[in-house]
């Protein structure tokens, strides 16, 4: 009598899940994202992160908004507040914030919210700790356990959202906080551009350098290893921050910026984020912790 091994239950589940991937796939194939990702569409998603139990019991503090922009062709996922979920929903969002995007993110009102845990939220600045949050759950286990979530509910929508996630690298996930209404059109203009996430050429990167550590002295070190690489450091000084890690402020809308300045602090712990100044006088705000 010829022995059959015992099927592995991680192989049975991942077989069920391809299984039920391939069945909503047959369904979605015409889906908006799908489409969208067919023609390297942007694609828009919201992403809903609670407000602490602290806040929200001090001054009844609403979870936070944020509107996910997820670039089909490159692929990479810009994060940005939205602010505070208003009472009416998603929905009252998305028609105010309609007016200020582009066309080619506007033509898709996003149908898909993804709610963070509570655990997501922490001394981070509220997009870092998003863009955090959005980066784990795309990773291993817990891309499984969505997986097949979305199978079980035949969200086939979710499915082709969280499985397009998962392709895209951490350092292709950017955030920002809520950029100023008068410059906002521009910025989600620029968003959705390839120079987005390249440094500017042909023109001198324009940083500051500020110590909210406990470190006398380390800005002016940081200061001159920037300077060495290239960096052309225009201010230094000290300030006080929350965050518990080194955060590389984007202020001019040119994230690319803030990437090349923490390559050359050569820092892997610390996070990049979008805080745009209307008239930014410099690109680049390094908070070293």
């Amino acid at each position: 009598m010829e022995f059959v091994p015992p099927i592995k239950p991680s192989r049975l589940v991942a077989s069920l899940l391809l299984f039920g991937c391939f069945l909503v796939g047959i369904r979605e194939t015409r889906s908006p994202i799908a489409l969208a990702s067919r023609h390297g569409a942007p694609w828009p998603f919201w992403v809903v992160l609670p407000s602490t139990a602290a806040a929200s019991a001090q001054d009844g503090s609403a979870p936070e908004l944020f509107l996910g922009i997820y670039l089909t062709g490159v692929p990479a996922v810009e994060i940005v507040s939205a602010g505070p979920l208003p009472r009416g929903g998603a929905d009252d969002a998305w028609e105010r914030l309609a007016p200020v995007l582009p066309e080619p993110l506007r033509r898709w009102q996003p149908d898909v919210l993804l709610k963070a845990s509570p655990a997501a939220v922490n001394d981070e600045p509220p997009p870092v700790a998003c863009a955090d949050w959005l980066e784990g759950r795309g990773r291993g286990f817990r891309l499984l356990k969505e997986l097949l979530r979305d199978v079980r509910a035949r969200d086939g929508e979710r499915l082709r959202l969280d499985w397009e996630l998962s392709r895209v690298p951490p350092k292709n996930i950017a955030s920002a906080f809520k950029p100023p209404f008068r410059i906002a059109e521009k910025f989600y203009a620029d968003a959705l551009s390839p120079a987005f996430w390249t440094p500017a050429a042909g023109a001198p990167l324009l940083a500051e350098v500020l110590n909210a550590s406990d470190s006398p002295g380390l800005a002016a070190r940081v200061t001159k290893v920037l300077r060495l690489k290239g960096i052309d450091v225009v201010n230094l000084g000290n300030t006080s921050s929350a965050a518990p890690r080194t955060v590389v402020y984007d202020r001019d809308g040119r994230i690319g910026n803030a990437r090349k300045v923490q390559d050359a602090l050569d820092d892997p712990d610390s996070r990049v984020v979008t805080q745009l100044w209307e008239r930014p006088w410099l690109d680049v705000s390094l908070v070293l912790r």
